[in-house]
């Protein structure tokens, strides 16, 4: 998700994607198949410890390889980098095995690889998603294929979180020797595709790993990821031919696509859009004046005007596509008159506030305005 902090007065959850139909891509004029994709946030960083950002994270699920891997419906986890894994009775000990695969510079992916890629996301102090792994306490390479992680406590979640983004599997000697802040511009990958070119501001472009552990994959010669911040010039460009992919659609041109033949029909998506508060700062460093707000937004109203009934009024920053969602979370349902009642308990009767968004996007700017 693109955003982290909530004020329970989010509209809905959202949804993204429309491609091409079932034809090829078309071969640039060397032959090589590059699929071409827009989204509307730039990609600030390709380290994957060091972002919780949603365009870091799609273009560094192609460019790290990580111990397990999920199913296309994330029901469940399989092999990965590590082609089997025993847990200890007690819960509390997992050893994973590793398959013979190496990195896009052709060397060898070994256990000291991982336990470094694990060790810098759960330990280094900038890591910028440690949190979920807070029972993790060591991570050591066993031998050249063998790594034990050992947790202080039994915890269910652990190997689901084996195959997020950042625990995505870095060589040790090449960040060892570039550094951080160089590896995360121009890094040595894992995973189907590596690195080519940063544009900041435009664009990343990705080339097939032809070292990947996994025979026969990726079956494309590239991904070029553009960076264009207004979703109807997007649509537009991939009206055009100009893109194969666009992410992040307005819910009414996903008709006007598929009407034209196009494949969009939206896949359940993690994101949410939310009201971003400073709850230090006037007025909303009262509580009632929150609750007074969220209490006069219809979510399920601005959900139906938005989304046209693609999206879900949203009951939590979390979405409901997400692992352990608790479904019964009630929806906060509009209520004027005790919104009134709170904000006269606020004391801030007279007042005001802007509301900021995101230049170019209609579903965002559609939300304000009912807000």
């Amino acid at each position: 998700m693109d955003r982290r902090v909530f004020l329970k007065s989010a509209a809905f959850a959202g949804f993204s994607i429309a491609t091409l139909p079932a034809t090829l891509l078309r071969a640039n004029a060397d032959g090589s198949k590059i699929l071409r994709m827009a989204y509307g946030a730039e990609v600030l960083t390709l380290d994957p410890i060091k972002t919780t950002y949603g365009a870091d994270i799609l273009i560094q699920g192609m460019m790290y390889a990580r111990l397990l891997h999920a199913n296309a419906d994330r029901t469940e986890v399989g092999p990965g980098l590590a082609e089997s894994w025993d847990i200890a009775d007690d819960g509390k000990t997992y050893t994973f095995h590793l398959r013979e695969a190496k990195f896009s510079d052709g060397s060898p992916i070994t256990a000291e690889d991982v336990a470094f890629s694990w060790n810098r996301m759960r330990f280094q102090k900038d890591s910028a998603y440690a949190a979920p792994f807070q029972p993790l306490t060591k991570i050591e390479a066993k031998d050249a294929r063998t790594v034990v992680m050992t947790l202080d406590r039994k915890f269910t979640p652990f190997l689901t979180l084996t195959e997020i983004w950042n625990t995505g599997i870095v060589p040790k000697a090449a960040v060892e020797k570039m550094g951080d802040d160089a590896f995360a511009k121009a890094p040595v990958t894992s995973g189907p595709f590596k690195f080519v070119e940063l544009k900041p501001g435009d664009r990343v472009v990705l080339g097939r790993n032809e070292h990947y552990y996994r025979q026969g994959e990726p079956k494309i010669d590239g991904v070029e990821f553009r960076y264009v911040p207004d979703d109807n010039t997007r649509v537009s460009m991939f009206q055009a031919g100009e893109l194969d992919v666009c992410l992040g659609v307005p819910a009414p041109r996903m008709a006007e696509l598929k009407a034209a033949g196009f494949r969009a029909d939206p896949e359940p998506s993690s994101t949410t859009y939310d009201m971003l508060i400073n709850h230090s700062a006037e007025p909303f460093n009262d509580l009632k004046f929150r609750q007074a707000v969220s209490y006069g937004i219809d979510r399920t109203a601005i959900n139906a005007a938005v989304t046209l009934g693609l999206g879900t009024p949203a009951s939590s920053i979390m979405s409901p596509t997400l692992d352990f969602f608790d479904k019964s979370l009630p929806v906060i349902a509009r209520d004027v008159e005790k919104a009134k009642a709170l904000l006269a308990e606020s004391g801030k009767t007279g007042a005001s506030f802007e509301l900021i968004q995101n230049a170019g996007s209609a579903d965002e700017e559609k939300a304000a305005v009912l807000i």
